[in-house]
């Protein structure tokens, strides 16, 4: 469960950072971009990957090992403001 100063800092950030791993554990992260809504965390999957001949990388690590992070953060010049907001759970993929 998100509090509401989460929320607000997931609605204030652009872009996230999502890190899966595949079954032997090998890390991999992306950038992403995501919405919050009903407090779970979407992310869309590009329609024109670059290969089509098999799904992206995230795809097939999430199939194989479903926990994920998500890394939000805010980056200022003043180092008081930054700040980062750290997401582990089991990631989904829906149909569309």
């Amino acid at each position: 469960m998100l509090s509401d100063a989460q929320r607000r800092f997931l609605d204030y950030c652009r872009v996230g950072h999502l890190a899966t791993a595949d079954r032997k554990g090998m890390p991999h992260v992306i950038p992403v971009c995501y919405v919050l809504a009903e407090g779970t965390v979407y992310i869309t999957i590009d329609e024109k990957p670059k290969r089509q001949d098999r799904p992206l990388k995230r795809v097939r690590n999430i199939l194989a090992n479903p926990q994920a992070a998500l890394l939000c953060d805010t980056y200022d010049e003043d180092w008081q403001r930054l700040g980062y907001l750290l997401i582990h759970g089991a990631a989904d993929l829906l149909d569309p």
